[in-house]
């Protein structure tokens, strides 16, 4: 049985659920400070959100985080992305969910590679395979600060219910 796709409906709300976040962040650019930890651009899955995102990360905390200083930032990189961040601070009206925002974010992103990871695999699933991805989902959301953990203890839970007999685990990888 294979895990059926991202409804389209799904996917907008992805996106739209990145710019909430990106436009959280311009609006008040303070609030950066409280995902920093734990957010990355590899969260996002439209290309120019990933860029936004990047400018950020390198603009913070020498430069102020708004849409006039990002826009420059990506102007200087040969980027003109000014409607998309307009959008995006059109999204919102304050940063107060900020960090929920961002959870929902990690796990639909959780999701996404569990369900790439399934759908590569076709459940002929090796130890090795199951351990990498937990390895790499574990990364990507063990700030020990925060409930992401809780993101792993469900990727687990999914695991042990469609790969029984597979052992979880988050160690390092052999080799």
């Amino acid at each position: 049985m294979k895990t059926p796709p991202i409804r389209s409906h799904d996917h907008q709300s992805r996106i739209e659920l990145e710019r909430s976040i990106i436009g959280a962040i311009l609006l008040e650019g303070g609030a950066y400070r409280r995902v920093a930890d734990f957010l990355t651009p590899k969260n996002f899955l439209v290309t120019a959100h990933k860029k936004v995102w990047k400018s950020i990360e390198i603009l913070w905390p020498s430069q102020p985080i708004d849409m006039a200083s990002v826009n420059q930032f990506l102007k200087r990189k040969g980027e003109s992305l000014q409607e998309l961040l307009s959008h995006c601070i059109g999204c919102v009206n304050s940063s107060s969910s900020l960090e929920y925002w961002c959870l929902l974010l990690i796990e639909l992103d959780v999701a996404a590679k569990l369900t790439t990871l399934i759908e590569r695999t076709s459940f002929d699933v090796t130890e090795a395979a199951i351990q990498q991805a937990a390895q790499e989902l574990y990364f990507q959301v063990s700030d020990p600060k925060s409930d992401l953990l809780q993101v792993i203890e469900d990727a687990t839970e999914y695991f042990g219910t469609h790969f029984p007999g597979h052992v979880l685990t988050c160690a390092p990888l052999p080799g």
